[in-house]
């Protein structure tokens, strides 16, 4: 499955890079606000066991500066991603800081979630990626994130194993 999963994305960069010559600097201005989202593939390991699923996170988000973007939006994360049997559901709230501006931009940032099915749950995580200009409004978000699921059973370590999505800026 995971050799799949880096196919995938090995062929959706390739397929993708020369778009990037063609970009324009992306607006990333105080005040610009944000519309998009991932979908991704993730790995949670615990002890001697692990799962492989994907997510879905749609996210809304707010510059406060030019490098600097606080974000909400919503994860649900499906065990096998043909059938769709729910997994995990989680508000998602957090911030990206912005190290360059052009083109073609990097981000780091931190992200919260606070999940609700099937129980209650908290995922700190750690998130970086590049946004690729498509024009100045429109990028494709390239991105990976690992974190620590806590719930009532313990802590389980997930970690992306990669991420790609669109996100507007108007």
């Amino acid at each position: 499955m995971s050799h799949l999963i880096k196919s995938t994305l090995a062929l959706s960069l390739a397929l993708l890079a020369p778009l990037t010559a063609s970009g324009a600097d992306l607006a990333l201005d105080k005040g610009t606000m944000s519309l998009g989202g991932q979908i991704s593939a993730n790995i949670q390991t615990s002890g001697n066991a692990s799962l492989v699923n994907f997510e879905i996170t749609p996210t809304f988000g707010y510059f406060l500066s030019e490098k600097f973007e606080v974000f909400g939006g919503l994860n649900v994360d499906y065990q096998d991603f043909f059938i769709f049997s729910l997994e995990y559901a989680a508000v998602v709230v957090g911030g990206n800081y912005y190290t360059n501006q052009g083109s073609t931009v990097g981000y780091v940032g931190l992200v919260a979630e606070v999940g609700f099915v099937p129980g209650l749950a908290i995922n700190p995580q750690l998130q970086g990626g590049v946004l690729i200009g498509l024009n100045e409004h429109l990028a494709i978000d390239v991105g990976i994130k690992a974190g620590v699921l806590i719930n009532d059973g313990g802590g389980v370590l997930d970690i992306d194993l990669g991420a790609v999505g669109l996100r507007g800026f108007f």
